[in-house]
């Protein structure tokens, strides 16, 4: 977004209520653009892929690509990391 400010999340705004709301808000309009219909099935997997993808691509740039420090960032194992950019199509 060239040009337009863009709002940055204060985390210590004691307004800010954290990522679980954000994401149920997020869940709360895919239900109702629906519009009383279920959605696809698949839905955990979906959720899923899209919160660890920016979540593994983010840890990767914060540690120039170092997959050991990414995984333990993570709490996960490298092999682990590596099977999940896999899965993901990550680079």
């Amino acid at each position: 977004m060239a040009g337009s400010a863009q709002k940055k999340t204060d985390y210590k705004d004691p307004q800010y209520t954290g990522l679980a709301s954000l994401v149920q808000e997020a869940l709360e309009g895919y239900f109702n653009a629906h519009d009383g219909a279920m959605p696809p099935v698949g839905l955990y997997d979906r959720v899923l892929n899209e919160i660890e993808r920016p979540l593994i691509s983010i840890c990767l740039e914060y540690t120039d690509g170092n997959c050991l420090r990414a995984a333990e960032l993570l709490g996960i194992s490298r092999n682990t990391l590596s099977k999940k950019i896999k899965q993901l199509g990550l680079k």
